[in-house]
């Protein structure tokens, strides 16, 4: 569950204030539920074309590189930095510049 923390963070009121950290956390967010909606949907398409041991197959390899990348993410977050993943880091770097009128 790892948009759990990063809503905890958008409400918390010493954290919700600064920028960088609304910004991981839409951007945790928006990742998870993509992920999330990408998983089901190439789930349900490969098990009714491929069968259900390849659609596994492919599911753990889309697991595998999905942890991958919020490993990168977590560290990009620790080390202080940005990584704007492809259309979701920019709707979240939106959504933080937006979402509080005091930046930090």
């Amino acid at each position: 569950m790892t948009f759990l923390p990063a809503i905890l963070f958008l409400v918390i009121d010493p954290y919700r204030r600064r920028r960088f950290v609304r910004f991981h956390s839409f951007q945790s967010i928006f990742f998870f539920g993509s992920s999330a909606l990408v998983a089901i949907v190439f789930g349900l398409f490969s098990s009714l074309l491929l069968g259900h041991l390849l659609a596994l197959l492919f599911l753990m390899i889309f697991a595998i590189g999905w942890g991958i990348l919020w490993l990168v993410l977590m560290a990009k977050a620790l080390l202080g930095e940005y990584l704007l993943l492809p259309w979701l880091g920019n709707f979240a770097y939106e959504q933080a510049q937006g979402s509080n009128s005091q930046s930090a």
